[in-house]
């Protein structure tokens, strides 16, 4: 019984790095709920981990959770350097909740860093055409 408790003692104490290992080990394999779960300590122990939010965040688009993984998408994006893989996941999100007005002005700034981004331009265009559809 004192076994159990030291190794969950140390469990307790397990780095964030190890953890956040685990995890991206776990998602990779496609253990979807064991990742979540380690996503989901990694941010209780440090709310502002940013790859842990990232992560967490496209688990959750797996998932069909996508306000969860908008939730994720926009933390991160409000407190990372610009981040052209995050800012396309989070207008996935925006589409994928029906949030095109959104969605514009953040694909009107991953071309402005990435002009070439074909799933940018790509959605750009499918953001577009429903607009000009309603033109008479």
């Amino acid at each position: 019984m004192e076994n159990k408790h030291e190794q969950h003692s140390g469990s307790e104490n397990e780095s964030i790095a190890s953890l956040i290992s685990k995890a991206v080990r776990h998602h990779g394999f496609g253990e979807l709920s064991k990742a979540e779960a380690l996503y989901k300590r990694i941010l209780v122990k440090d709310p502002d981990h940013l790859l842990a939010m990232k992560k967490y965040g496209v688990l959750a688009f797996q998932l069909g959770d996508y306000l969860l993984a908008e939730q994720l998408f926009d933390e991160a994006y409000a407190m990372a350097a610009f981040d052209e893989q995050l800012t396309v996941n989070l207008v996935l999100c925006k589409m994928k909740l029906d949030k095109l007005a959104d969605a514009l002005p953040l694909i009107q700034i991953i071309l402005q860093h990435n002009p070439d981004n074909k799933l940018a331009n790509r959605l750009r265009s499918e953001i577009a055409l429903p607009a000009s559809d309603l033109v008479e």
